[in-house]
């Protein structure tokens, strides 16, 4: 049992780019689900978008 995992990415900016939160889930997600994870995608109101990786 894995625990839960969280990979952030965090924009310089602060700001939201469209294009970089794309970049980190299509980065992550298939990652995430490589090791048989199941990955949650989220972003907050600083600008941080992160993948969360629950493991097998």
């Amino acid at each position: 049992m894995v625990a839960a995992v969280d990979w952030h990415y965090l924009l310089a900016s602060g700001g939201h780019d469209p294009r970089n939160e794309l970049n980190i889930v299509h980065i992550w997600t298939p990652a995430c689900n490589q090791i048989k994870g199941t990955a949650e995608v989220t972003s907050t109101n600083i600008g941080q978008v992160y993948v969360r990786c629950t493991g097998p």
